[in-house]
């Protein structure tokens, strides 16, 4: 279903369910651009007030099989969008500076550019001459 809006703890949808939807049961909110994330509950408190208190902690389902075959793992994306398609961010500027610290010459490289629509991260590398590329943490 398409949600409609969302207050407080009321979630509209655009077409009603065929069916009520079981007590308890297992869901999910799912968007185009986004990806389902899975988390596994490791506590549940009782708020004493009609509320729980649920405390998860983020679950990948393949990471032992991973782990097993030794391959590098990756963080699963939460984005859908194929990454070919998200453009470039725009107005790169990069600015430097020297300072002295403790007779030491230390060159600083600040890079800013403007926000990318859909983004919700930026992996920044950098290389001197032909040298490998080195990621910024």
């Amino acid at each position: 279903r398409t949600v409609q809006s969302v207050n407080g703890r009321l979630v509209t949808v655009t077409t009603s369910y065929s069916e009520t939807p079981q007590a308890e049961s297992v869901w999910a909110v799912d968007a185009d651009e986004l990806a389902v994330q899975l988390y596994r509950v490791v506590s549940v408190a009782d708020n004493n007030d009609n509320t729980y208190t649920i405390v998860g902690a983020y679950h990948d389902p393949d990471k032992y099989a991973r782990i097993d075959t030794g391959a590098r793992i990756d963080e699963r994306p939460i984005s859908v969008i194929p990454p070919g398609v998200q453009v470039a961010p725009e107005n790169v500027l990069i600015t430097s500076y020297s300072s002295i610290n403790q007779g030491i010459a230390v060159t600083t490289l600040r890079a800013t550019w403007n926000a990318v629509k859909n983004a919700i991260a930026y992996e920044a590398e950098w290389r001197k001459d032909s040298g490998n590329w080195v990621s910024v943490p």
